[in-house]
């Protein structure tokens, strides 16, 4: 029967943990590309901006979108069971990160025709990305500090010292 819990408990802890790793991994790709759409933001504010740097940028980011992707659907794969609160939160989590995925298409396709004629349109775009980046950033921190951080909880009963054994009782 302890085995059994044992091993249940270790499971639960390592899907915790694994969630755990996904959330801070989109934690940490929302301010990442937070960064970038605000620096794409900034650059494109000026009239005479480089078209093919902004290009540049912009292509650049697909990898992180789709890696922002990837960990989301690993954090959906864990089917951890969320407070009512947790729920909402992750539910927003996925609509920012479809959202941002769009966004970034469509600027993508901006940037194809003519960027300068566009020029506010992409900007307002990568204000919003930037935005919602942020907004996921957020949500993030709260799933993170709603999640066990994977370590098992101590039994009634026990602490979470490891248990000594006085000098010379191993000898008996």
């Amino acid at each position: 029967m302890k085995l059994t819990q044992l091993a249940i408990t270790t499971v639960l802890a390592a899907s915790a943990a694994f969630a755990n790793d996904n959330l801070t991994q989109i934690r940490d790709q929302a301010g990442k590309l937070g960064q970038e759409f605000r620096a794409i933001g900034v650059t494109v504010k000026n009239k005479n901006f480089n078209t093919v740097e902004v290009q540049n940028r912009v292509n650049a980011l697909d990898a992180d979108i789709e890696s922002l992707k990837k960990s989301a659907a690993e954090f959906e794969a864990a089917k951890l069971s969320l407070t009512a609160n947790g729920d909402k939160d992750w539910k927003l989590s996925k609509d920012i990160i479809h959202l941002i995925d769009v966004f970034h298409e469509q600027k993508s396709q901006l940037l194809s025709g003519d960027p300068k004629k566009m020029r506010s349109m992409i900007r307002a775009q990568a204000d919003g990305l930037a935005k919602r980046a942020g907004m996921l950033q957020e949500t993030s921190n709260r799933l993170l500090r709603t999640i066990p951080d994977g370590s098992p909880a101590p039994t009634p009963g026990s602490s979470k010292e490891p248990a000594t054994v006085p000098p010379g009782q191993l000898d008996r």
